[in-house]
């Protein structure tokens, strides 16, 4: 199923790629990890080859990628584990910004920074 969805994203990129409209895309991998806390790791690879392709076909140059993880394992042994605990409270977001938005709006990449309370900003270039 992952495939599938990656080659319908990667499939939508490129039939845009002809258009000067631009493009805003929300997809949401719920049963990659949902009922199992070792199945995630699946999805390496293919994330991967997609992240590659963008970066091979410059599409990161003109892109702004948000990778974001709502909350740790809903049920289970793990979820009553200190670790399971703090899993659950801790959502991620990265953002990676294109060089040319971080040049001529630093304001973006400040505010970014600033909203992180100080944690470690994530740069990806």
């Amino acid at each position: 199923m992952l495939a599938t969805l990656l080659t319908y994203i990667k499939d939508i990129i490129e039939y845009t790629q002809e258009s000067t409209t631009p493009l805003f895309m929300m997809t949401w991998f719920g049963q990659l990890a949902h009922d199992s806390p070792n199945t995630l790791q699946f999805g390496d690879s293919p994330f991967a080859e997609l992240l590659e392709w963008m970066i091979e076909t410059r599409l990161l140059d003109n892109t702004i990628l948000i990778f974001a993880g709502d909350h740790g394992y809903r049920y289970g042994a793990l979820r009553q584990t200190i670790n399971g605990f703090y899993e659950d409270k801790l959502p991620n977001m990265w953002i990676r910004l294109p060089p040319w938005i971080i040049q001529n709006y630093p304001e973006w990449e400040d505010a970014l920074k600033h909203n992180t309370r100080y944690v470690n900003f994530w740069y990806w270039y």
